[in-house]
């Protein structure tokens, strides 16, 4: 192609160079605009937008040395060519977070940016430009095959502390034979022929794997329904939620119990001190009555608690069947959410009064979430109890680790082990070995019913145990 280009003259690169850039923002932000950030990371839109993109680059320089062969750049202009970019790009990062709306028209920007910044550091000069000029220049071949070689390395069966630097060698050495393969000026030499051969086996090989992966086509399909029948569910119960009942029903019952302990209050200030131990050991006797009861009815009333859920699409796509365990459940769960949204969501929820005493939590599908943002998050929930769920992928995020610090340094939070749960149980998984089929579904609402209800057992336990201390203790008076 850049023989091509290079002969063809400055009437066709004028032609080309303001359609590629266009094309190739068109095509990247056809997923973007939608706000469909799976798409827009993965799709082969993506990928055809990096190819004009490059393409793009090269008209440009092209051009420019078509039309201006003898002007070179000022030392100020090559230093601004690399670091305006640069700085363009740090604004990016620090101002759109993912949860901003600008994030879709910032990628391809960020793109773009990245690729000036590439482009302009090949004008610098110094020790430090001699030392990354390499990589560089190698840094195109390195994007086309991150994808076939993380692919490849995905197939074979390797412990997560070998993945890291066996990707990395694997990827910077097939680079590097692409980029001599392209580059070599003798392609009759033994050499030339031996990375032509390499690079048709590598095509080869992934052209067969291409035809003998099974189609998911379905699968994604089944997946993308469950997601939007459980997305209609969820925000028909928070409609329901909407309407208060439930928050007027709580306020109602605390104002009774608000004015019970008040009279209580009143009447034993007129008994004396043998009255008030008679009618204390008759209390106690009562809410040792009411624990038993408890007890024996403790599987109805887990099932019965107020919970606020908060998750990814893997709670979004079990959110039917929690909804049918818990019939007063609050979820709000989303495609591809990550935690930074989420004190907002549970900022919104304390304002209105619906946050419940128990808050479920599955994030980390996605990626791991900062712990500043987590941290912030809890500080928002309080004394509330919180569980956080494993995820399944955590060979590829690392996140199963942070929740676990996160629950030993605060008393309120409890693990739900999800990943172990579902160990070896390929039944429960659509091929991408998250996403919940209906028996999954099961288990995953079973798991945090479990968890509920070893979590008040224990409390319950724990009340009673004191409740007959005291008890012991006026019988020895």
């Amino acid at each position: 192609v850049s023989r091509v280009l290079r002969h063809a003259g400055p009437p066709l690169l004028s032609l080309l160079l303001p359609g590629l850039p266009i094309a190739a923002f068109l095509a990247f932000g056809h997923f973007g605009l939608r706000g469909d950030l799976t798409r827009l990371y993965y799709h082969s839109l993506s990928r055809i937008f990096s190819l004009l993109l490059g393409a793009s680059f090269f008209c440009q320089r092209q051009w420019f040395e078509t039309k201006w062969p003898d002007r070179t750049l000022s030392k100020t202009a090559r230093l601004l060519s690399a670091l305006v970019p640069l700085l363009l790009l740090l604004l990016l990062f620090c101002l759109i977070g993912s949860d901003s709306p600008l994030m879709p028209a910032a990628m391809p920007v960020a793109s773009l940016l990245t690729g000036l910044a590439l482009a302009g550091g090949q004008e610098l000069q110094g020790p430090l430009p001699r030392v990354l000029r390499p990589l560089n220049a190698a840094s195109y071949e390195l994007y086309l095959l991150q994808g076939p070689v993380l692919y490849l390395l995905g197939r074979c069966s390797m412990s997560s502390p070998l993945y890291l630097p066996a990707a990395t060698l694997v990827l910077c050495a097939a680079a590097a034979l692409l980029w001599l393969a392209l580059r070599t000026k003798q392609h009759s030499g033994l050499w030339a022929r031996i990375l032509e051969v390499l690079l048709c086996a590598f095509c080869l090989f992934g052209l067969y794997c291409w035809l003998t992966a099974p189609d998911q086509s379905r699968e994604q399909t089944q997946m993308e329904s469950q997601a939007q029948q459980n997305r209609r569910l969820m925000q028909q119960k928070q409609r329901e939620e909407a309407l208060g009942f439930k928050a007027i029903a709580a306020k109602a019952s605390q104002l009774a119990r608000d004015a019970r302990q008040q009279a209580e209050a009143g009447k034993a200030a007129y008994l004396d001190a043998k009255e008030q131990r008679f009618l204390r050991e008759a209390e106690l006797t009562q809410e040792l009555a009411r624990i038993a009861l408890q007890k024996d009815t403790l599987a109805d009333l887990v099932l019965q608690l107020p919970i606020t859920a908060i998750g990814d699409s893997v709670m979004l796509g079990a959110s039917a069947e929690l909804y049918r365990v818990f019939p007063n459940l609050y979820c709000d769960a989303e495609v591809s959410r990550t935690a930074w949204v989420v004190p907002g969501i549970v900022e919104s929820l304390l304002a209105r009064g619906r946050l419940a005493d128990t808050v479920i939590i599955h994030l980390g599908t996605n990626g791991a979430p900062p712990d500043e943002v987590m941290e912030s998050l809890f500080d928002t929930i309080g004394n509330r109890d919180i569980y956080l769920l494993t995820v399944t992928n955590d060979a590829d995020v690392h996140v199963n680790d942070s929740l676990r610090r996160f629950a030993e340094k605060r008393d309120n939070i409890r693990i739900i082990d999800w990943e172990a749960r579902s160990r070896d149980h390929e039944d429960y998984f659509y091929s991408d070995a998250i996403h919940l089929v209906d028996t999954g579904c099961q288990s995953y609402a079973q798991a945090i019913y479990q968890a509920l209800y070893d979590r008040h057992e224990l409390a319950l336990s724990q009340e009673e145990e004191s409740l007959r201390a005291e008890l012991d203790a006026l019988d020895k008076r």
